[in-house]
Parts: C-alpha cells; structure tokens; sequence
C-alpha cells in the first residue's frame, strides 16, 4: 500500500515543512470541518427536494437481498475503478509503486495533492471542482462497493508504530458527490467521514472497520455515473475502490430516500444477521450426527441421490487438534463430475490454517473457545441428482466429528452454477517477479470469496515501511473473460482493510480478517483474512476468470507461507 524510495521520502519530509511554513491548515485531520457541514447542509436540501421513490425495481438492491439467488449464474459486466497507478512512466516510486492520489481527472481548486497523477483530461470536456474516482456513460449498472482510506505525512511520522497509532484511515472534510443520470445536479453528497452515519449509508451496509470505510450500498442507474471527492487535504494520499456492475436489467436509479424501500429494509436485516444461516427452508439430512475419521481412511458423512440445494453445513470438533483438521480434507462431489468440485482441508476451508480463531461473515463461521471448534458454512450448493460429502483423513491421528447438513429439495433459477473452493499453498522465497495464482479458471461461473493466509518477513529495501507484514504490499490483478477489470492498491484493501488491518482482528458481513499478527517489526507478520463477493458483489464471467495477487510490493524473497482459498460456482460440476 506505501511504497517510497528514499529521495521522495526527502522530498515529502521537505514539503511539511514548507506548506506548513506557508500556513497550509490542511495538515492530518485539522482540515475541511467547514465544508463538511455545509455539504450536510446540501444533503439535507437534496433529500428534502427528492420525489417518493418510484415503483420500479433497484437492480442492485434487488440481489443484495436475495441470498437465495446466490448460485444463480448472471451477465453482469464487474469492473473495478481504483487508485492504482494507470500511467507507467509516470512518477515511478519504487520499489512498490504509487496506489494513492491517481485520478481519472481533477480540477485545481487550490494546492495539488501528494504526487497526484491524473488520466488525463475530464472524460467530459470541463475541469471538474474535485477529483473523479469513477464515470459510466453506458449503463444500466451499479455501484456494488465503494473503500476508501487515507494517510497524512504527519500520521506516519511514528515509524512502525504508525501502523498502530489509530490516526491512520480517518477522514476529516473530504466530501463525496454523487451523479446519476444528471450529471448536472448530485445525487447524493456526504463527508466521507458521514459513511457509516448518514442514511442510507448506514451500518451493516456501510461504515468504518479496519482503518477503512467501506459501503455496499446500490448505487443504481439507468445510463450514467459519475463519483467525485472534493475537498482532499494536499499532505494526504487516498486510497479507493469503486467497483461497478454493468447489467442488462433495467433499474431504478439511486434515490437519497433508498432507505424507505422494503428492499432496503430486507437487505439491512440479512446484513445484521451476519453469523446466523441466511438460507431457509431446508431440512436436517445428518442431525449432529458423530463420525470417526481414522488415520487413513475417508468417512461418508453424507449421500443422497434425490437433489437439492445444502443450505446448512455444520462441523463440530470437541478437541480440536490443528494437526487434525489440517490433515483431514473436506471433499464434495457433486451429480457425475469424476472428481469433487470441493477437495480442501478443513482448517483452509473454514479459514483456520493459520490460526485456530473465530471469526463471523455472511457465508461462514467459525467459533473457537480453545477446545470446541465448530464451522459452519452456508453458500448453498445445488445439485440435480447426487452428492456426496467425504472427510478424507490423511494424517496419523485420528478424530471425530458431528456433522449437521441440511438440505432444501429446491433448485436455484436456472441457469446455476456448482459450488466449487481451491486451495493453492506455497511456501519459502519466490522466483522473482513471479506471483501468486489464486485462480484461473475456464468455462461460465461466479466468483464468491477469497480466504487468505500469509506469512513473510519485513522488506529490507529503502522506500518500504519497515513492518513485518510487508506481505500485504501486493496489488491483485482480476481478468475477467480475458479482459483485465480489476486492479488493487494493497492485499489489505481487498480484504476491505487498511494500513495493515491497523485495527486487529474484525468481522463484517462481506470480510474479515481473523488473525493478524506483527504489525511493527516482529517477524514473521502473519494474517489471515477473507473477502465474498455474494449478493450484489458477486464476480460473473462467461468464459474465463483468473485471480492474481503480488507478493508484497514486488518482491517475492519475502514469502514465508502463502495459500488461499477460492470459492465459485461453475455451471459444470467439477
């Protein structure tokens, strides 16, 4: 995410000292109060002005409630709007880069921002007061995730200790505006600081955690889209994401009285129910039923030939042993694939390699009191025919297991896809440039999740902040159908996280991260952490989809272990 070599490190330490000479107020949070109130005070005009919410329907608020649709294959188009560097040969920073302060354009209202990088010229011909972070003129589509964070030069002025300090990703006056359709009068305006407070952008669908703000609320419309951020303090670097879905479906376009919707509504009670089996109406197959799962052998926990969906899968350990859970894979074959869509161990599975630990999320959860692990996954899983769940002990310790697993005779609308998760491990320094392959897969699906562990050492070389997790430095590259749609600023930022999951440990409907360790200097720094992309996130493609991340900021020597586990749908079963 922070990438300097040390003669820009000079030069920024330069431009503190004499923008503060000159009197700039715009200095870590002391910046901008002024116009937040009054964007407030703009907000409140808008919705006051806004008509009664149309009849017709919300594309994205129609799928971030509907979990039951979670299979279903779609044509959505996503893409991925971010703060990576766009123009090479521009301002190179090594070792890592620059991933904060690009734009596609921006206006010069005052002061230029820290080593700020534009595209180029507004896409429509004027100079806009503030920053463009995404436009869209071919819709239907929209926004299914905005992140955001920031640094001041002041607030790593701790060394280490910054990444610990709590200044880091907090907002002062940066103001948010919002256009649909017209692009001559905002939508919606809100102080960057307000996601998480103001309506509709309020929890669970949107506010702080992990020095970042996040927000999954639709941002509908019916042709174009147009995000700013105005108001940016000059000694600051941004960081963000907007991910965009382009639909075929005709919507609604984004309301400031989106919050009055029975949709809204819906989706906020699945969101606060994170933890808690979203799925409905199945049937318990297997009831708490014990399994002995001996050195060696592989033990049927489940085989029915009638067809359905899984909506509940249930694992209980009385005395977990990590040994055993990493030993014992999870394998589920599904109607005639020759070979199990899902062959995984439990503890990646269920996001425990690294560490034993509890975590809670929309599609799993995990929950450790130092004796009982118990894991519970809820992505449904259909299949017409057959399926058959398997734990494949290949260790020299046995275990036992109660199982619980429901099962809905119901299928998805077609066309559906199988649930399918990888896992792909290495371990020690990497070939250089080389980089790690989360997935790369051929044929029509959706890509749900990702789970994360990681270990490596802090990277030596100048312009890198000396932290041991120096490991979330990497940037991912998403190609969807040979196209690439998606390019990150930071492991972290993926993972709705910022500055090294600066905060610890969270849980959030659509992430987490459930260990973090070595945050300062004490190597190795080790995380693991997950991201789904369900609901109105979800990643169609229609022929391929390949998932890369760097190691770090380029350099692979400091790989101590990484693995991760992907989670899709095909619409073949293996």
């Amino acid at each position: 995410m922070l990438s300097f070599d040390a003669r820009t490190l000079l030069g920024l330490t330069a431009a503190v000292v004499v923008l503060g000479a000159v009197g700039v107020g715009c200095i870590g949070d002391a910046c901008g109060h002024a116009t937040a109130d009054a964007a407030r005070l703009e907000q409140a005009s808008i919705h006051a002005n806004a008509p009664p919410l149309a009849a017709a329907s919300d594309a994205g608020l129609d799928l971030l409630q509907d979990w039951d649709a979670l299979p279903h294959l779609q044509d959505n188009r996503y893409e991925q709007f971010s703060s990576h560097h766009r123009t090479p040969g521009t301002l190179s920073i090594e070792p890592g880069g620059k991933d904060f302060n690009n734009f596609i354009a921006g206006g010069r209202s005052g002061l230029p921002l820290l080593l700020e990088l534009l595209d180029g010229p507004d896409p429509r011909g004027r100079t806009p007061p503030g920053y463009v972070l995404a436009s869209v003129e071919d819709g239907p589509g929209y926004v299914s995730r905005m992140f955001f964070t920031r640094f001041s030069l002041p607030d790593l002025s701790h060394g280490p200790d910054s990444f610990t300090s709590g200044r880091l990703g907090r907002f002062a006056g940066e103001v948010l505006r919002i256009y649909v359709d017209d692009f001559d009068r905002p939508a919606y305006v809100v102080p960057l600081a307000d996601l998480g407070s103001a309506d509709p952008f309020t929890p669970p669908l949107a506010g702080r955690n992990a020095a970042a703000v996040t927000s999954y609320v639709p941002i509908s419309f019916a042709e174009r889209l147009r995000i700013e951020l105005h108001e940016l303090c000059p000694l600051a670097g941004y960081f963000y994401h907007v991910n965009v879905q382009r639909s075929s479906t005709p919507t609604r376009t984004f309301s400031p009285r989106l919050a009055e919707d029975p949709s809204y509504t819906a989706a906020a009670v699945l969101l606060a129910r994170f933890g808690q089996n979203p799925n409905r109406g199945w049937t318990l197959l297997v009831d708490d039923q014990e399994f002995d799962v001996p050195p060696g052998a592989a033990t049927d926990i489940l085989a029915d030939d009638t067809g359905g969906t899984i909506e509940r899968l249930r694992l209980v350990m009385d005395e977990a042993h990590p040994s055993v859970l990493r030993d014992t894979r999870l394998q589920i074959l599904f109607d005639e694939a020759p070979s199990p869509a899902v062959d995984v161990p439990l503890d990646a599975f269920f996001g425990c390699r690294e560490q034993l630990a509890s975590f809670a999320t929309l599609p799993m959860r995990v929950d450790y009191d130092g004796t009982t692990w118990q894991a519970e996954c809820y992505l449904p899983m259909p299949y017409r025919q057959h399926v058959r769940i398997t734990l494949r002990n290949e260790g020299q310790v046995g275990g036992r297991v109660r199982a619980s697993i429901g099962v809905d005779q119901a299928l998805p609308p077609e066309p559906w896809g199988y649930l399918h998760a990888r896992l792909h491990a290495v371990e020690g320094p990497q070939p250089p440039g080389s980089q790690f392959e989360v997935l790369n897969v051929a044929g029509r699906g959706r890509y749900v999740g990702t789970f994360l562990f990681a270990a490596g050492n802090s990277d030596p070389r100048p312009g890198e902040p000396q932290a041991a997790l120096n490991i979330l430095e990497g940037n991912e590259t998403g190609i969807i159908d040979g196209e690439v749609r998606m390019r990150g600023t930071g492991t972290e930022d993926y993972y709705n996280g910022g500055f090294y999951f600066a905060e610890g440990p969270f849980s959030h409907p659509f992430s987490a991260a459930n260990y973090v360790s070595g945050a300062s200097t004490e190597e190795p720094g080790v995380v693991s952490c997950c991201r789904w992309h369900v609901l109105s996130d979800a990643i169609e493609f229609q022929r391929s989809f390949v998932l890369r991340f760097q190691y770090a900021a380029d350099n692979p020597e400091l790989v101590v272990r990484y693995a991760t586990v992907a989670y899709f749908y095909l619409q073949r079963p293996s």
